[in-house]
């Protein structure tokens, strides 16, 4: 996470600040209804020929209560402290509810304890645990709902600019696009995704009447499996000049390298490969970058 605190400031719309209200649902996740604003956040240039949009902070604010936004960050006993407080102390705030997923509850961290093991074999039922928990005890809190990791960095505004214009109620989910083993692609777990609730109810319910199997233990390709066997369509997560804004590796990665022609990503990503021509960040109808993952897929 060291990297997040370099983050382009002109590309951060100015959300709700959630430090009135304490833990929310005791130590299993908060909420920032509590309506203090943050001050605008001060800009640098971006010499990209535009002009920055003033009434951001309006926009922003108006989404935050229309577009609510549950993000839930998988998280581990020995991460709490190295990486979830990182999370929680920055983009997790700008939530409309955030919720850390590990294996077990801590004393010093607002973390639930799901009944899963830790390692990278028990990702896929640690993130089916998480999603039905959420369904049980969170639903009507939030219109979408977001899956991270704890070295994910994400820009909340962004991603409520992507999914204004998608009522919850349609079986949608959005993120990195990969291609490989399903009709419609699979969103790669690494940069994280976003189910609609109607997405989430679909997916709640195959896994309890067993209309979806537990087809693999790959936790992104799994639910891919399950979401279009029930009729959760993929959505296209791209901006307006058909860039990416889910980015499964680190920021100088996507920013510095090209990708070669036999490199594994190019033939996973559903659309083509767009090799970065200039670091200068678009204002809002061009959310930008939404997620980034220090660790790769």
């Amino acid at each position: 996470m060291g990297w997040a605190s370099g983050w382009p400031m002109d590309m951060v719309v100015p959300i709700m600040a959630n430090d009135c209200g304490g833990p929310h649902r005791g130590h299993q996740g908060w909420s920032p209804h509590c309506g203090q604003q943050i001050g605008v956040v001060p800009t640098v240039a971006n010499n990209c020929g535009g002009p920055h949009h003033g009434d951001e902070a309006g926009v922003a604010r108006a989404l935050f209560q229309r577009v609510r936004v549950l993000c839930w960050v998988m998280t581990g006993p020995t991460t709490l402290e190295t990486k979830a407080r990182h999370v929680r102390a920055t983009w997790a705030r700008h939530c409309n509810v955030a919720i850390f997923m590990s294996s077990q509850p801590a004393p010093t961290f607002p973390a639930v304890g799901l009944p899963v093991g830790e390692g990278r074999h028990q990702l896929y039922w640690k993130t089916i645990r998480a999603f039905q928990y959420i369904h049980q005890h969170h639903l009507e809190e939030a219109d979408w709902f977001l899956k991270a990791d704890d070295d994910t960095f994400l820009v909340v505004a962004n991603l409520r600019w992507l999914l204004a214009p998608y009522p919850p109620e349609s079986p949608l989910y959005f993120g990195k696009r990969f291609k490989p083993f399903v009709g419609q692609g699979y969103m790669s777990g690494g940069a994280g995704y976003v189910l609609s609730k109607e997405a989430l109810k679909r997916l709640v319910a195959a896994l309890a009447t067993g209309s979806c199997g537990h087809s693999s233990p790959v936790e992104d390709l799994a639910l891919g499996q399950c979401l279009e066997k029930v009729g959760v369509g993929a959505g296209d997560s791209r901006d307006t000049g058909g860039r990416e804004t889910f980015h499964p590796f680190p920021p100088e990665t996507h920013l510095t390298h090209k990708f070669s022609p036999n490199f594994w990503y190019r033939s996973y990503c559903y659309y083509p490969v767009v090799e970065v021509r200039s670091v200068c960040v678009s204002s809002p109808p061009r959310p930008g970058p939404l997620s980034l993952h220090p660790d790769g897929p």
